[in-house]
């Protein structure tokens, strides 16, 4: 009976382990003379949670690398040459498969991953109004009636920006809404706490308290520190002598930075 069980042990944690991210690399809707210096056989794959980085060459134009996460974890797959890349969502414990098109590495289906689902939805509904403003733009020069075309884009672009609110408030429970706020704040250096603060309360505690859902928050109360009125963060320095001198110790004090 302890040889059973054992063995049942066993089988179940490499079952646990089993689970595999898998992706295939589709070339035969590529144009050949397209694909002049392009590398279709060597990828990187890097965990986003992690930053591990891990270089693969795609045999028969497939990738495999073990499902190791424990939670929504975006991945972003990227070809070496010319440079491309793409971010897809992993759920845990369950086998994930991509599928992608090249020359323009573009996502073709998914399975295993309602996140990847969710957010193939909310980026074809994205495209839709795009393809619609980046259309008005390109009539923009040759149109009489410049001011209703704006007014046009606008409106697109509103929408847009309404959709993407509502993506956050469907993935307010996980990582995958609190990377989205972490992404578009990366991506938009000039954004400020109250504006990261609005996206960010669109998250449940659950929300808060997952990864990216703490590195929002982080960056989030750095922004916060630096606003008008409020206390500054304290630091310390050294002088021109070497000496540190911390800004908590010269409260009351007029203080004079120089930057150089």
């Amino acid at each position: 009976m302890k040889k059973i069980i054992t063995l049942f042990l066993l089988m179940a944690s490499a079952t646990s382990w089993a689970q595999t991210i898998s992706i295939t690399i589709d070339k035969s809707s590529a144009n050949q003379q397209k694909l002049s210096g392009f590398d279709l056989e060597n990828y990187l794959i890097q965990n986003l949670i992690t930053y591990k980085i891990d270089t693969l060459k795609a045999k028969n134009g497939k990738i495999t690398i073990p499902n190791t996460t424990n939670i929504i974890t975006p991945f972003a797959l990227a070809r070496m040459q010319p440079r491309q890349a793409l971010v897809f969502y992993v759920e845990p414990k369950k086998n994930f498969s991509l599928g992608v098109v090249e020359p323009n590495l573009a996502i073709k289906s998914s399975s295993g991953s309602k996140p990847q689902s969710d957010y193939i939805s909310f980026l074809r509904k994205q495209e839709n109004f795009q393809k619609q403003s980046q259309l008005i733009q390109k009539n923009m020069a040759s149109s009489k009636n410049k001011d209703s075309l704006r007014e046009r884009t606008t409106y697109y672009q509103m929408q847009m920006n309404a959709q993407y609110i509502e993506f956050i408030n469907e993935q307010k429970d996980n990582n995958l809404g609190a990377y989205m706020i972490f992404d578009i704040a990366n991506k938009n250096q000039r954004m400020g706490a109250k504006d990261l603060k609005g996206l960010y309360n669109r998250l449940s505690e659950k929300g808060k308290a997952t990864h990216f859902g703490k590195q929002v928050g982080n960056r989030m109360n750095r922004l916060t520190a630096m606003d008008v009125g409020n206390m500054a963060p304290t630091f310390t320095l050294k002088d021109a002598n070497g000496k540190n001198h911390s800004l908590e110790s010269l409260r009351g004090k007029y203080v004079l930075l120089d930057f150089w």
